[in-house]
């Protein structure tokens, strides 16, 4: 749970920092913990939950159905809130797919590297 929450705070300081450098124009943070996952924000909630779900079959308290909560929540954000939040990312910023092809979409991975697509990568780094 605290690797979890870790994790989500970092990814989202270090997004807070890219939007306030930005000086409001629309760009893709690919940088810190944004370079190994697309939404390293929310495996560190899909972190948190399998972390809470440990905790409580560790403590006698829960039963093994427990675990379709924390199974829930990725599949929740693997099958809509990254497709979804891709989807709008697209629409304003189409070179985005390219981080798509080359950045893991939840997990934390080095980048697929990809001659032209590594260096139009590269040039969207800031």
């Amino acid at each position: 749970m605290l690797l979890g929450t870790t994790l989500e705070s970092a990814a989202d300081v270090q997004l807070y920092r890219f939007r306030k450098n930005q000086n409001h124009v629309p760009g893709v943070i690919t940088t810190g913990l944004w370079q190994y996952s697309r939404h390293p924000n929310y495996l560190g909630e899909v972190l948190f939950w399998f972390g809470a779900a440990v905790f409580s079959l560790a403590s006698n308290q829960g039963q093994l159905i427990i675990l379709l909560f924390p199974a829930g929540m990725l599949s929740l954000f693997l099958f809509y809130s990254i497709p979804a939040m891709e989807k709008k990312i697209l629409k304003n910023r189409p070179d985005y797919r390219i981080i798509q092809e080359t950045v893991s979409p939840l997990f934390l991975l080095p980048r697929k590297e990809h001659s032209e697509k590594e260096r139009l990568y590269r040039s969207l780094k800031h």
